[in-house]
């Protein structure tokens, strides 16, 4: 026996639906013209705003993870230095300007070293100020090798040399010395790369939603107009309103899709660094801008998606609203 759910929907596709006013159609549209430019709007304003924040994020994390690197190269330049300052004292002999050439190159390259990590700083003003201090204490320390140096060809013995080289040990390997600030400088700087590649910023579980959830309402409302439309006007919803919700959609994923990749790059690049490791990638600038440099051509092809939707928005509510003036 046939089953009669097919001619009850064929029955109920042909009863009358009721039409709305066009008064009251009219009506509906203006709100939902103003409810869907203000979708847009907003849909773009948390576009720019979680790109800005997640820039923000990823230049901190660069930054960090470039301080990072130069604050171990600056480790490892001045345990080469001291090696070379205590071969020289085995052997006798301390130059006049030091330990040597070896000595000389090893705090040349560690002062460079800070430097570079000074402008890398992405742990706050406490680091700035811990790297002022460990730049201090190298000069103190070059200038006691230097001394010690001065002394041994003035004195010809080594009694107030090794007592020199003795307090340029102290001072850098002391529990108040160069290397600890460094290791402390390590740890913040570590710190504040941790931090950037947690942020909510850049995190897809939130990035995601917090983008679509306009676009949801965009889409809900030009659900609505399509009803009112048709009950009012015997119209099918607008081509341009639909291009309109489309290009806020693609403006959305496109800035979520930039930020989930930027998450994943901070991972990948940054990852091992927090961990103890080097990350080669840090050691290249170049690559390093190449992998992020997404901010402004995001925010020019924002800005070109905002401006096309919202006049495709506009003039697709335009002909209805024309069509019957209501008084006001």
């Amino acid at each position: 026996m046939p089953s009669p759910v097919p001619g009850l929907i064929r029955r109920a596709a042909r009863w009358p639906r009721p039409r709305i006013p066009r008064t009251h159609a009219t009506w509906w549209l203006s709100r939902f013209r103003a409810a869907t430019l203000a979708m847009i709007i907003l849909t773009a304003a948390l576009c720019a705003l979680v790109a800005s924040e997640a820039h923000g994020q990823v230049t901190a994390a660069v930054n960090g993870g470039r301080a990072v690197f130069y604050l171990r190269q600056a480790e490892t330049s001045l345990k080469e230095a001291n090696t070379a300052a205590k071969a020289s004292d085995n052997d006798r002999y301390i130059q006049l300007a030091g330990s040597g050439t070896d000595f000389q190159n090893n705090v040349t390259a560690a002062t460079q070293e800070l430097l570079l990590a000074a402008e890398n700083n992405a742990a706050g003003p406490l680091a700035a100020t811990t790297i002022q201090f460990s730049e201090g204490l190298l000069v103190v320390y070059t200038g006691l090798i230097q001394q010690a140096g001065i002394d041994y060809q003035a004195s010809g013995g080594p009694g107030l040399t090794k007592a020199e080289l003795g307090y340029a040990t102290n001072l850098l390997d002391g529990s108040q010395g160069i290397q600890v600030s460094l290791h402390g400088l390590i740890h913040r700087e570590t710190g504040a790369v941790r931090a950037a590649e947690d942020s909510a910023w850049l995190s897809p579980a939130v990035a995601w939603p917090v983008l679509f959830a306009p676009c949801l309402a965009a889409l809900l409302i030009a659900a609505c107009t399509s009803s009112v439309l048709w009950r009012g006007y015997r119209r099918l919803i607008s081509g341009r309103l639909t291009a309109a919700v489309t290009a806020e959609l693609f403006l959305a994923a496109l800035v979520a899709s930039l930020d989930t990749r930027d998450s994943g790059q901070l991972s990948r690049y940054f990852r091992p660094l927090v961990n103890g490791q080097q990350a080669a990638s840090v050691a290249s600038p170049a690559t390093v801008n190449a992998s992020y440099a997404f901010f402004w051509w995001t925010l020019a092809a924002g800005l070109l998606l905002m401006s096309a939707a919202l006049v495709l928005a506009y003039t697709s509510y335009r002909p209805r609203l024309r069509e019957y003036r209501y008084p006001r």
